[in-house]
């Protein structure tokens, strides 16, 4: 079977898929529904000499990993280095996946990589949720202070926080219900601290099993 390059245009709902061979002849144009079964049926009847291009979305990582075993070769590219598309204001989807199958035909394309695609993805989320706990823990914190401020009670730095700190802040409270509510705001930065400290764990855990995180690690003012 003869060379075929093809074009996929994905979206959320359905996809545009463009087939071509060497001579820039259109096989196939049509649309699909965006389906883990569709994608499979599509590369299965493509064979082992096609070049599928798409472009990075959120989509693209669960794609090529749908489509890498059933197809000869999944390519990936950035977007932004597509300028035939990318500053076609005229552009859809149609349009897009034709000229995805001549830019693969070209190979005028620059390659996104995705190696250890899955171990990759986990690490980028787990980075993510600790992030997220990180400005967690801080928005708390702040809380906490502007609550005590409030009550004339000023502190410095991480000087409310501590277990000492924490008990003798709460001392100066003159009203009991206004003390319960500061003493749940710590319960709840409590949680939150155990939750990053968790999350930290589990993304250092996670980067260990990369090699080019680990390699990252043995640069001089970029590893530990």
């Amino acid at each position: 079977m003869s060379k075929v390059y093809v074009g996929l245009e994905l979206g959320a709902s359905d996809c545009w898929v463009t087939v071509g061979d060497e001579k820039g002849k259109v096989l196939a144009h049509r649309k699909i529904a965006t389906t883990e079964a569709n994608l499979i049926s599509l590369a299965e009847g493509l064979g082992k000499e096609a070049l599928l291009l798409m472009e990075e979305c959120d989509l693209a990582l669960w794609a090529r990993r749908v489509l890498l075993p059933h197809v000869g070769e999944v390519a990936v590219s950035d977007p932004k280095r597509n300028a035939w598309i990318y500053r076609d204001s005229r552009g859809n989807d149609k349009i897009d996946s034709r000229k995805l199958a001549e830019i693969a035909k070209l190979g005028a394309y620059l390659p996104v990589w995705h190696g250890y695609e899955q171990k990759m993805e986990e690490l980028r989320l787990a980075v993510g949720v600790y992030g997220r706990l990180r400005g967690d823990v801080a928005r708390q914190k702040n809380r906490i202070k502007a609550k005590l401020r409030r009550q004339g009670i000023l502190r410095k730095g991480q000087g409310a926080y501590g277990a000492r700190e924490r008990q003798e802040a709460l001392s100066l409270i003159e009203s009991p219900t206004l003390r319960q509510i500061v003493a749940s705001d710590y319960e709840v930065l409590d949680f939150l601290c155990s939750r990053q400290t968790a999350a930290r764990t589990r993304f250092i855990r996670l980067a260990q099993d990369i090699p080019v995180v680990r390699a990252l690690q043995e640069i001089p003012g970029v590893g530990p």
